[in-house]
């Protein structure tokens, strides 16, 4: 699937959203080579992130985003 997505930018064509979102589950995919992941990153920055591509890679990842816990101490510690 990266690899389809790869070859596509390659021909300079952009991502939709659902596209990135593919892409953001194949780059937080352990099993998958840094190679393959390499070349798809080289090809969106060679072709050239739109704001769309951009803002939807930021929606993914915080959708995947996870918040520390929080002990007591260091809460009360921010609001001295």
């Amino acid at each position: 699937m990266l690899t389809a997505l790869t070859d596509q930018l390659d021909q300079g064509q952009s991502l939709t959203d659902a596209q990135v979102g593919q892409a953001v589950q194949a780059l937080v995919d352990e099993a998958l080579s840094a190679e393959a992941k390499a070349a798809f990153l080289t090809a969106l920055a060679a072709k050239g992130e739109t704001t769309g591509e951009i803002a939807a890679f930021a929606r993914a990842l915080r959708e995947l985003s996870v918040q520390p816990p929080r002990s007591e101490e260091h809460t009360s510690e921010l609001q001295s």
